[in-house]
């Protein structure tokens, strides 16, 4: 996938194994977890994403697995202001709250992350681009006064 993103020119992508983070380029952080499958005994089916250590601001790429826990079966994309400290369960009644953040394939994933990674860069380029003198007004009829001119 880092391979994937990194196609593009001028965008460098680091996997760092320890920290299980890909950093890609200078404005984004992607932290990656596995939501396992576990039934409970007379409840419904339920993905559990376990605690989260304090993460750097980016997003969490969370891989649910089926029902064996062998094969993925799709992907969420979130932001880490939803999921720092906390432990996400995904249940029937809970996937609405992500479906923004859901993807069925890596293609999807990589796409969004494009999109995240070309936004970021346009807020970066406007916050460092200068300033533009005001133009000048336009030389046409002059103004009306409000107040009659003495003579």
């Amino acid at each position: 996938m880092a391979a994937d993103i990194a196609s593009k020119p001028n965008i460098g992508a680091d996997y760092d194994q320890k920290s299980e983070m890909l950093k890609v380029g200078a404005r984004l952080t992607i932290s990656f977890r596995v939501a396992r499958f576990r039934q409970r005994e007379k409840r419904w089916p339920v993905w559990t994403i376990y605690d989260f250590p304090k993460l750097l601001d980016g997003l969490v790429l969370a891989i649910r697995l089926d029902e064996n826990n062998k094969g993925v079966m799709d992907y969420f994309l979130l932001p880490t202001s939803i999921t720092n400290g906390q432990r996400i369960w995904l249940t029937q009644t809970s996937l609405p709250r992500f479906n923004s953040y859901h993807f069925k394939g890596l293609k999807g994933v990589a796409s969004s992350i494009r999109c995240q990674l070309r936004d970021a860069r346009a807020i970066h380029a406007s916050i460092t681009k200068p300033l533009l003198p005001k133009a000048a007004r336009s030389r046409g009829r002059p103004r009306k006064r409000s107040v009659p001119a003495l003579r």
